[in-house]
């Protein structure tokens, strides 16, 4: 067994040895190092008598193409100040000012993408939701009171519904108009069901789904989108969607092309914005090239 060389206070590229630290799992020494760019780094000995570690990483990404200062550059609200060590992933990371005082360290994937303060701009907007409902009415329910909030930490009222009834409901779903009740409108049949569609025959009221050939249809539409929904990716618990609508399109009815495959929340979705009847391929598109942009922005 060869005798362990001291290389404490040895200089190896930017990298000034300070300590032995231990061994790796293959029971190679490693040293604790000083970079010349201010880090610190644990390194294996064979790697830098052997030249092939000469600095923390920042060598290696300064030398790079894609490697960038961007010390001083305003982000949103955040300034960047100075470079940090890299992040496990191996991204560079800034140390960042807030325009309210406060630091954070980012890396520069999401001071390009989704970071935008250091966490103060998301409390301002919280806040600013937060606005007094109590009084206010939204279909057939009127806000009592605040409740609190639930475990997403979504602010929650209490709400009495002009059937009598008393629900504890999410701000969010009072005003986007998700909740039109509370809950005693599914039960309400015909014309006075929030779902009804009067641009439906008597015939297809009757007979609606019960053509010949629309069992096989929807199994040939779901067959082959890969019983997935287009929309959002779910498989599981689906519904086949009239591109062109079902009640003014009746030779339509069963050709293939003129389904696609939608969940259930994105089926009932796109008729809670679009409404029943004429629909079309059109509108369809559209609701779909909006999923994709919330997604893309974080669902904001």
């Amino acid at each position: 067994m060869s005798r362990l060389i001291d290389i404490t206070g040895m200089v190896f590229g930017k990298l000034v040895v300070l300590k032995r630290v231990g061994s790796n799992k293959h029971n190679k020494a490693t040293w604790l190092c000083g970079c010349g760019c201010g880090n610190t780094t644990i390194v294996v000995g064979v790697e830098l008598t052997s030249g092939g570690t000469k600095s923390c990483g920042c060598l290696k990404n300064q030398t790079s193409a894609n490697f960038k200062d961007i010390t001083g550059q305003q982000f949103n609200r955040l300034t960047v100040i100075k470079r940090m060590p890299n992040s496990i992933h191996g991204h560079s990371q800034w140390l960042c000012r807030c325009d309210c005082g406060n630091e954070i360290i980012v890396s520069k994937p999401n001071l390009l993408g989704k970071t935008k303060s250091c966490g103060c701009l998301r409390i301002k907007n919280n806040k600013s939701r937060s606005i007094n409902l109590v009084g206010k009415k939204f279909n057939m329910l009127t806000v009592v009171s605040k409740h609190g909030r639930d475990k997403k930490d979504k602010i929650t009222w209490r709400c009495k519904c002009e059937c009598g009834q008393e629900k504890i409901i999410r701000g969010e779903s009072l005003t986007s108009g998700k909740l039109k009740s509370c809950g005693c409108l599914r039960n309400r049949k015909g014309k006075d069901n929030p779902g009804y569609n009067p641009n439906l025959t008597a015939e297809d009221r009757v007979n609606r789904r019960k053509i010949p050939g629309y069992t096989e249809w929807t199994q040939a539409v779901y067959e082959r989108d890969n019983y997935m929904c287009q929309v959002c990716g779910k498989i599981g618990g689906l519904n086949a969607h009239h591109l062109e609508s079902y009640n003014s399109n009746k030779p339509l009815r069963t050709t293939l092309s003129n389904g696609i495959t939608m969940c259930v929340k994105c089926h009932k979705d796109f008729h809670h914005q679009y409404g029943y009847g004429d629909n079309s391929t059109g509108q369809y598109k559209e609701f779909k090239n909006a999923f994709k942009l919330r997604e893309q922005s974080g669902g904001q």
